[in-house]
């Protein structure tokens, strides 16, 4: 299907510089904020990102599949571009002052509930998820303490003392 309409028209950013027109995107979903009756979602693509707005009055449909959007899930929407009010342009992003009014939502793949936020900066949820490398000094100690299997040299395994001297033979920078 490549060089169709199936999936999407435009880009995310390139949906933004089509005001009034009906446009099909497609990408990921990046963040999900219910606000009562409308429902807002940051869609992402390889572009950047456009807004969309679920109006439960405008598109009943839409909206109620709006609400089992997780991170990460990908969709193809349609909907029109419409200016914000000059009250919610954000000039962070080049997409800031647009935001598309969605009529038809296609679900194109579910994502599973991810260990840790995408959107943490600091990653450091990331990091206390994530399983120490073999190779680092922290796992080596970890995998020492839960050796119970391998033959034992003063009191620890044996595979732990050489892995102990290989440490302390390297050369330090």
């Amino acid at each position: 299907m490549i060089g169709s309409d199936r999936y999407r028209t435009h880009t995310c950013v390139g949906a933004a510089d089509a005001n009034g027109a009906t446009v099909r995107v497609a990408g990921w979903v990046h963040r999900r904020r219910d606000h009562g009756g409308l429902i807002f979602i940051d869609l992402r693509d390889r572009s950047g990102l456009i807004q969309l707005v679920f109006d439960p009055e405008a598109a009943p449909q839409a909206h109620s599949a709006a609400h089992r959007f997780h991170n990460e899930d990908v969709v193809s929407v349609d909907g029109t571009v419409a200016a914000r009010e000059a009250k919610n342009v954000n000039l962070n992003i080049p997409t800031g002052g647009m935001e598309l009014r969605v009529t038809g939502v296609e679900v194109l793949a579910s994502a599973d509930p991810l260990p840790f936020s995408v959107e943490d900066e600091t990653q450091e949820a990331a990091k206390r998820s994530a399983w120490p490398t073999a190779t680092s000094k922290p796992a080596v100690r970890v995998a020492c303490g839960r050796w119970s299997f391998a033959p034992k040299s003063h009191g620890r395994p044996a595979a732990c003392s050489r892995t102990r001297d290989f440490w302390r033979s390297r050369p330090r920078s």
